[in-house]
């Protein structure tokens, strides 16, 4: 899949985009959300599940950092948008349906994080290097 970031600015974001913001204080872990038009937001949120919000409740005071353009035409972003709108309800799972994997499943990437699998590779590598430092 040919996936184009652009900067955000409401003149280029289209229904179908996904879009991301930072989430933590540090900035090292983001937020996704599916833009479906009308300033609204299809996220999956700890608190609400798979919900429909508006821009600026996604935003949440927080730095939006880029959009990831959706490369199909019209006819398979409103697929992309009535999938992301049947799935309004599920609840969020950190390992399992977290906000990437909503955005990656209704985009037809399948359910994965890269996000997790990152965090996964730094916690196991953090225990060998403190396994390591222990046999010495």
């Amino acid at each position: 899949m040919n996936i184009q970031v652009y900067q955000f600015s409401r003149d280029n974001i289209q229904p179908g985009d996904v879009i991301v913001r930072d989430k933590s204080i540090l900035g090292i872990i983001d937020h996704y959300g599916l833009y479906i038009g009308n300033e609204q937001i299809i996220d999956n949120h700890p608190e609400r599940g798979v919900s429909i919000i508006s821009l600026k409740s996604f935003l949440n005071g927080r730095k939006l950092e880029r959009i990831v353009r959706y490369q199909g035409d019209s006819n398979s972003r409103n697929h992309v948008i009535r999938k992301a709108q049947s799935m309004l309800g599920v609840s969020y799972h950190l390992t399992k349906f977290n906000c990437e994997h909503f955005v990656n499943e209704v985009w037809g990437a399948g359910r994965k994080s890269q996000q997790l699998a990152t965090a996964g590779l730094l916690f196991f590598f953090s225990l060998a290097v403190w396994g390591l430092s222990k046999t010495n």
